[in-house]
Parts: structure tokens; C-alpha cells; sequence
């Protein structure tokens, strides 16, 4: 077995080797710490590689580092600011709602994106690149970049393959059990929310198709002028890399042009300050760690909840690690506060006993990666799905946040501190997720380097791409068979009428002449 892992291995490397030295263009501007994290950790990986990376992004490395070329668009981040604030009220917004502005703030920093000085410079070098790899999060426009730069464009969806996505491949989007990203659902779907995903699926690519993609055509077309139509260019995608794996995310169909790398963000854990340290070391009934991500403020959550999560932490005998942006007076003992903190590391030490987190997908795997169960309070967009989907596979508590107080968040807290079924339940996970023939990153950059070698790799392309997104889900196939069925009741309806009336004609004739 391992000498077949080797050989493995051995191959791998030989066939890497041909494409050293290629030139890279990373993109991923989104002005989140946890896209960065997508996006840095792959792009210093590929210089490791031997590749030379220019990386347009939101923040910048805390150093220098050889052959990765900064292309700064710090600009973006505080047109954010306002959007962020309203996360915790999003939880209980509608589904067209939520989707309408997650599109709106796409088309927002797209265009912000396409004016940062930094990127005008770029666009009008003559710099070469072999490959462009986008993160695609509301931001169909930068695909132009491959036909401007001429280079084969490689999508990382920063989660599962989802309708935002799947038809750039030609990927389906089976609605019976896939829940779309924003609809509360897991796969486990009872009638009614399969009718309700049905609706939600078809609603947003149609906002895709007739809203979404017109807009982002329209920035593209003012900043890449003569770009074909962006309708036209979107089939040149190469391949999708997705932040997902079947030991998290629901199973789902996938054609050969979408590629599973999830986890591949998660690296060695770094070496702790030695307070964080010590605090981890010392706590023989174990941590808590209690993290909503880098977008929401602990700090912003309503004061009934944050003194129902203080009121249990004071009672619990676990030590409690708690990311929050602010001092709190009068905090329990066995509490330690921080603005800030390396969440996987912490994730990684043994005593870590219960992850509270906001579920976000990078938050999940991290979990699952260390074999740490998780109380999920969900607040936005995928959130609620990743955290029912891990509710579904037993590690896991779904905690919605409109139904926080002492007593649900006590009890939650208590089930999973005392019940080993989810920690054994989570380390089966784990076990899934870390027995794979290379590990994720060797992956994502096997295939990137596979489609530099094949120039875009076009074999992969799906024939769906020749159909119309209403011909894939056969909405013109439903609509004939609809159509053709009420003529043929029609038609069958009127022949029943002539034949009663024929008959019913006949027999009045004949009681007429017997009556004479």
C-alpha cells in the first residue's frame, strides 16, 4: 500500500515538474478574511511550487514573499463596512431578499474592482499569463480577464457546487436534493421544501441569467472593451475547483470539469503566543472555543444574548476561549478574551473540546479537520445549510439565532460537552475527510498545472454548455408536455360532449316516437 502511495506520489511530482515556472494570475478581491485565506494560501503554495503569481487581493501578506506580486485593491473594503453591520438582521430576511443583495453587492465590487488604479495598471501591461484562477463569488465580469489576457481561467468556489456556479461547466443542479445555498434546507427535504428549493433554483438562475449576467456584461464590456458578450466567454472556463468534500458537504452529481480540493486551506498549526499557550496547556476539563468568523462581531450580538452565553460559560467547569471585539466587565474566570486568533491552531490542541461557531464552510472543515464537534449558530446565506448538513451527520447542534437564550444555548452546550456520540460521530468525519490518495492542496495543484499543460483542457467541456439554462432543466420539455396535454383533454373533452350530445340526441328522438 505504501509502496503504491509512493509511486504515486513519485508520478505526481515528474508530471508537476513539466510546467515549472508558469506565470499565475490569482483573483480574489472579496474583502473577507476568509476568502483571503482561500485565495493567499493557494497562491503561496503555487510559488512554493515554482510558479510566479501576481495575486489581486483585498489584504495584504504580513510579508514579503519571493515571486508572489501584490495587486492591491484595499479600496474595496470599506465600501463593505455598511454591509457587514446589517449580517445579524439578514438571518431572518426572505430568500429573494438575501439573494437580491448578495447580487447587488456583487456588481458593487465588481466595478469597484475594475477602477482600483492597481488594476487599470495591469490590465493595460502586456504582461503574459499561463493560467487565471478566480475565486467566483459574485463577480462574473473578471472572467473577462481570460479573454483579455488570452489564458485559460481556472474558478475556486469558496463552497459546493451550487447554481452560482455549475453553469459555467454545465454542472446540473439537481433541486430534489441538493439544497440551494441560501435555503435553510439539508438534503433531507420533506415535500414542501422540495417545491420551495424547486422555486428557489429556477428564481435564481433566471436573476443570474436575465439580471445578474447582463449587469456584469455591462462593467466588463466598459472596462475590457471589445470583449465578446460575457455569454459568449463564460464556456471558456476551464474547470471549478470547489471548497467542498463529501465528508462535510451532501454528495452531489459532477461532471469532469469540477474538482473536489476542501480542506486544502487547512495547513500546520503555528506555534501559539505562549499565554494562548499556556491558557490551552492548563485547561484539564478542556476549551471551549467560541468564534462567529471575520465578518460578524461577537460584540454586535443583542445583550440578552450575550448575557445568556455569559451565564453559561459561568457555569460550565471548561475554560472558554472567546473571540470577541471588545473588553467585558465583570467576565467569568474561566473566560479568556481575544480580538483576534488563529482558529485552526486552536482547533488543533487536544484539549479543545466544543467549537461554538457561525458555520461558516471554512469553520465547518476546520472542525471537522481536527475532530472538534460544533454548536452552530447560523446567521446568514450557506451558513444554516452547512450546519444542518453537519446536524444530519451527528456532530453537530443547529442553534438558529433567533432562538438563543440561556436556556436553549445551556442546554445546547451541555448535550454536546457530555454526549460522546458527537465527538465519535465527528472523528468518523474526520477519518473520511483525511483518507484521500493526496492530500487537497497536491490536488488543487495537480489540476491546475493539469489544465496549464492541456491549454484549457477543453476535453472536459460538458455538451450542455450548447443548451440555454432552461433547456438543462428542461423547463421547454415541461412546458410542451403541459401544453400538449390540456389540448388533448381539450380535444378529448369536446369529443365526450359530441358523443353525449349525439347520443343523448338520439334517445330523445326515440321516446319522442314512442310517446306518439
Amino acid at each position: 500500500m505504501k509502496a503504491h502511495l509512493l509511486a504515486n506520489l513519485f508520478v505526481l511530482f515528474l508530471v508537476c515538474k513539466n510546467v515549472d515556472n508558469s506565470k499565475i494570475l490569482g483573483v480574489f478581491p472579496m474583502a473577507s478574511h476568509s476568502h483571503y485565506t482561500l485565495g493567499f494560501t493557494l497562491m503561496k503554495e503555487l510559488v512554493e511550487r515554482g510558479h510566479e503569481v501576481t495575486f489581486i487581493t483585498s489584504y495584504r501578506p504580513k510579508e514579503d514573499i519571493k515571486n508572489l506580486k501584490i495587486v492591491s485593491v484595499e479600496e474595496i473594503v470599506e465600501g463593505l463596512t455598511d454591509h457587514k453591520k446589517s449580517l445579524y438582521q439578514q438571518h431572518d430576511w426572505s430568500y429573494h431578499r438575501q439573494t437580491k443583495l448578495a447580487f447587488k453587492m456583487g456588481i458593487y465590487v465588481t466595478r469597484k474592482i475594475f477602477k482600483v488604479k492597481s488594476v487599470v495598471e495591469l490590465i493595460r501591461s502586456h504582461v503574459k499569463f499561463d493560467i487565471i484562477i478566480i475565486e467566483n463569488f459574485m463577480n462574473e465580469a473578471l472572467i473577462g480577464l481570460g479573454h483579455h489576457f488570452k489564458a485559460p481561467v481556472i474558478l475556486l468556489a469558496p463552497g459546493p457546487t451550487t447554481y452560482l456556479c455549475n453553469f459555467f461547466v454545465g454542472n446540473p443542479t439537481p433541486s430534489a436534493y441538493i439544497p440551494n445555498i441560501a435555503s435553510r434546507f439539508s438534503s433531507d427535504m420533506t415535500l414542501i421544501e422540495r417545491i420551495k428549493n424547486v422555486y428557489y433554483d429556477i428564481l435564481g438562475e433566471y436573476l443570474i441569467h436575465q439580471y445578474v449576467i447582463p449587469k456584469h456584461n455591462e462593467i466588463m464590456q466598459e472596462h475590457l472593451p471589445g470583449t465578446p458578450n460575457l455569454s459568449e466567454i463564460m464556456s471558456n472556463v476551464s474547470l471549478i475547483l470547489t471548497s467542498s468534500h463529501v465528508s462535510i458537504n451532501t454528495p452531489a452529481p459532477t461532471v469532469p470539469a469540477v474538482k473536489e480540493i476542501g480542506g486544502y486551506h487547512v495547513g500546520k498549526p503555528e506555534q501559539l503566543p505562549s499565554d494562548l499557550q499556556e491558557f490551552l496547556d492548563n485547561a484539564k476539563e478542556g476549551v471551549v472555543l467560541f468564534s462567529l468568523g471575520s465578518n460578524l462581531k461577537s460584540s454586535d450580538l443583542p445583550d440578552h444574548m450575550k448575557n445568556a452565553i455569559l451565564k453559561t460559560f459561568s457555569i460550565i467547569k471548561q475554560k472558554v476561549l472567546l473571540k470577541f471585539e471588545e473588553d467585558i466587565p465583570n467576565k467569568p474566570e474561566n473566560v479568556k478574551i481575544m480580538n483576534w486568533l488563529p482558529q485552526s491552531s486552536v482547533l488543533a490542541h487536544s484539549n479543545t473540546k466544543l467549537f461554538i461557531s457561525h458555520g461558516g464552510l471554512l469553520s465547518v472543515i476546520e472542525s471537522v479537520h481536527y475532530g472538534v464537534p460544533i454548536l452552530g449558530i447560523p446567521v446568514f446565506w450557506d451558513q444554516e445549510c452547512n450546519i444542518k448538513s453537519a446536524e444530519n451527520n451527528g456532530f453537530a447542534i443547529n442553534l438558529p439565532l433567533k432562538e438563543l437564550n440561556e436556556e436553549t444555548f445551556f442546554t445546547a452546550v451541555n448535550e454536546l460537552l457530555n454526549n460522546p456520540e458527537y465527538t465519535r460521530n465527528v472523528k468518523s468525519r474526520q477519518r473520511i475527510l483525511h483518507d484521500q490518495p493526496f492530500t487537497p492542496m497536491d490536488t488543487a495543484v495537480y489540476w491546475i498545472e493539469y489544465v496549464i499543460r492541456h491549454k484549457g483542457a477543453h476535453h472536459f467541456k460538458s455538451p450542455s454548455l450548447k443548451l440555454k439554462w432552461y433547456q438543462i432543466n428542461m423547463l421547454d420539455i415541461a412546458i410542451i408536455l403541459t401544453l400538449v396535454t390540456i389540448v388533448l383533454f381539450i380535444v378529448l373533452y369536446f369529443i365526450i360532449k359530441h358523443i353525449i350530445s349525439m347520443f343523448g340526441g338520439k334517445h330523445t328522438a326515440i321516446r319522442a316516437k314512442k310517446n306518439q
